[in-house]
């Protein structure tokens, strides 16, 4: 008997021992190189223009290694891209749209003015902002002046990060003003809610005057306009944004915001920066970086 029982606690020490080796093991960091953890992806300069690149691609690409590397799950990756989106879901719901390409995921459903809450084609915008928005605000947490002197980098990225940060919060307002027009009342959350933290839901006229406080704020915080590097944005996107969102105060704000609509327009217009395309086909060629009216 006491045999027995010796056996079984050697058997219960060594299964102890190799389950917390185990455990050990679950703590290492990716063996793959090409593979970042957040540890690593802000300890160098480069690290915070990815970062910065990433929020801006989101409006643009579905992943990060072409097809089949979709950033959201379960979401077929032709439809679900942004621009694809938000083009079936502005034009195919009006008289521009005779038929569409395909009519899968509800797109036809949008063409019959028949959709509801279970058309996937909708969700896929709305996913794709959030997490665009969730980008943004996880670079903001992170640039900052006191993370980056910890981490070694702040004096290579001092006469920069807070036109990267104003850059972030921009497309950040963008997206809320997509979402307002779109879906009206929306969860918001920014980069000063705790991670985990349940969204707030906001009204249609607190989302408008969020759009319109960041939109007034960085319009003075953004780059000269056409002092950016190409691609990124600069004080008359803000403009840009502004007689956007004011044009549609009546409806997002419930105020009249036409006379403010026009005066940003207007600036965009004195201001020369970006003249309208001699031909307006020039915007959509492939060299379009040349096209004056690129924003």
């Amino acid at each position: 008997m006491k045999t027995k029982l010796f056996s079984y606690l050697c058997i219960a020490t060594l299964c102890i021992y190799s389950l917390s080796s185990c455990l050990g093991d679950l703590d290492t960091l990716p063996l793959d190189d090409n593979q970042l953890v957040g540890e690593e992806v802000y300890m160098t300069p480069e690290g915070y223009i990815g970062v910065l690149a990433k929020c801006y691609a989101s409006l643009i690409l579905t992943g990060q290694g072409g097809s089949n590397s979709n950033d959201l799950g379960n979401m077929d990756e032709g439809y679900g891209g942004y621009t694809r989106a938000l083009f079936y879901l502005q034009e195919a719901t009006t008289d521009e749209i005779v038929f569409n390409s395909g009519s899968g995921y509800g797109t036809r459903s949008l063409l019959y003015m028949n959709w509801n809450s279970s058309t996937q084609i909708i969700n896929y915008s709305y996913y794709r902002l959030y997490m665009a928005i969730g980008y943004c605000n996880e670079f903001l947490r992170e640039c900052t002046e006191s993370k980056m002197k910890d981490r070694g980098v702040y004096d290579a990225l001092k006469d920069e990060y807070q036109f990267y940060r104003a850059e972030a919060r921009l497309i950040r307002a963008y997206c809320y003003s997509v979402i307002c027009d779109l879906f009206g009342s929306a969860p918001f959350i920014d980069d000063e809610m705790i991670l985990g933290t349940i969204p707030e839901q906001k009204t249609h006229k607190e989302i408008y005057d969020y759009i319109i406080s960041e939109g007034e704020e960085l319009a003075t915080l953004l780059k000269e306009p056409g002092r950016n590097e190409y691609g990124r944005v600069d004080r008359v996107s803000a403009w840009f944004l502004l007689a956007r969102t004011y044009l549609n105060g009546a409806i997002w704000g419930g105020v009249n915001d036409y006379d403010k609509a026009y005066q940003y327009a207007k600036r965009i217009i004195d201001d020369g920066t970006y003249p309208l395309a001699s031909d307006y086909r020039h915007i959509f060629l492939a060299d379009n970086d040349n096209c004056s009216e690129i924003i």
